[in-house]
């Protein structure tokens, strides 16, 4: 299984953070796309894909996108059981934190229409 990643994008870092507290990351490839569009992780992506969106998880033929999918999708393939609340309250807060980055985003937006 491949990961495709951003390292500022707190999806991927949501996935990662995953894959790291079950102990399960080495099961995983993490294919770092940075910014440079010629890295050839994007190219796969975009080409396997469909689309330049992260993170996605590639297995075969399945190329599967936005961060619960992909998490639910581990828990299956990987049967992890999860005996600790651990990993869903860090869900919990990855979720907050982007909710509040998405608000932040749509402040600064409206302060720079305004000036």
């Amino acid at each position: 299984m491949n990961l495709y990643y951003k390292k500022d994008c707190p999806f991927s870092l949501k996935i990662i953070s995953f894959l790291h507290e079950t102990n399960t990351l080495e099961a995983v490839q993490l294919l770092d796309c940075d910014d440079n569009l010629q890295n050839p992780h994007n190219h796969e992506l975009e080409s396997g894909g469909g689309k330049l969106q992260y993170p996605c998880l590639n297995e075969g033929e399945d190329w599967i996108y936005e961060s619960e999918k992909i998490i639910n999708k581990l828990k299956s393939k990987l049967n992890i059981q999860l005996n600790s609340p651990i990993t869903d309250y860090t869900s919990c807060v990855f979720d907050k934190l982007i909710l509040m980055k998405k608000k932040l985003q749509n402040l600064e937006s409206s302060i720079k229409q305004n000036n």
